[in-house]
């Protein structure tokens, strides 16, 4: 009969249970402290609906005044049958 071979009995190199933890709540911490800068400086960009009002108010009184400037007027002789 043959015998099994011996398996030697040094311990096989692993991570303990604090060894895992510990990488994993400091990445969890990092990236929280990541992810709340991340929203305050989405806040700081976003403008005002007041100022997006007031730049809309704006963009419509140039294009009247560009129109106004650019039109003709309009009598009897520049009609077409108006």
């Amino acid at each position: 009969m043959t015998a099994f071979p011996q398996r030697s009995a040094a311990p096989r190199p692993a991570f303990s249970l604090i060894e895992v933890i510990t990488p994993i709540l400091t990445a969890s911490l990092l990236m929280s402290a990541l992810a709340d800068r991340f929203v305050i400086s989405t806040h700081l960009l976003e403008t005002p609906p007041s100022e997006l009002q007031l730049v809309c108010n704006r963009l419509i009184k140039d294009r009247l005044r560009s129109d106004l400037r650019y039109a003709t007027s309009v009598n009897e002789a520049a009609g077409n049958g108006l």
